[in-house]
C-alpha cells in the first residue's frame, strides 16, 4: 500500500500551541522540563510571541532538567540570543549544552550535541 504525501495535512500549528498549553496548564513540570522547553519554542516562534514569557518558559525547563538536558540550553540559544543577536549568550549557552552533553551521554544530549557544534561552526554566518 502505498501513502499519498500529496494529501497528507500540514500541522495544525494553532491546535499544537493549544494541546501545548493545556498539557502545560495541567502538568507544567512534566518531563524534566521537556513541556516547559516546547512552551518556550513555541512562544519564541509564534508571530507576535512574548521573548520574556519565551524566556520564563526556557529557564524553568533548564531548571526542570536539572542539569542533565542540553536541548533547552541549545533552544534558549536558537529561540532568545539569537533573534536578540546576543552573540556572548548564544556561545555561552551552546558551551554550556556541550558540558551537560558530555556530563550525560544520551540519545537526547547526543543529537542536542551535534546541534550545538553546527550552530557554533555556523555562528558567523548566523550573526
Amino acid at each position: 500500500m502505498r501513502i499519498r504525501t500529496d494529501r497528507l495535512p500540514v500541522a495544525d500549528l494553532p491546535l499544537a500551541m493549544r494541546l501545548a498549553s493545556l498539557a502545560y496548564a495541567a502538568q507544567p513540570g512534566y518531563g524534566q522540563g521537556a513541556l516547559a522547553g516546547l512552551m518556550a519554542s513555541f512562544e519564541a516562534a509564534r508571530p507576535g510571541g512574548s521573548s520574556a514569557q519565551a524566556l520564563r518558559y526556557f529557564d524553568q525547563a533548564i531548571a526542570l532538567g536539572a542539569g542533565q538536558s542540553a536541548a533547552p540550553l541549545v533552544a534558549k540559544a536558537e529561540g532568545v540570543a539569537l533573534p536578540a543577536a546576543d552573540r556572548a549568550a548564544f556561545d555561552a549557552l551552546l558551551q554550556q549544552a556541550l558540558a551537560v552533553a558530555a556530563a550525560h551521554p544520551n540519545l537526547s544530549n547526543a543529537v542536542m550535541r551535534e546541534r550545538a557544534l553546527w550552530l557554533q561552526a555556523s555562528a558567523d554566518d548566523l550573526f
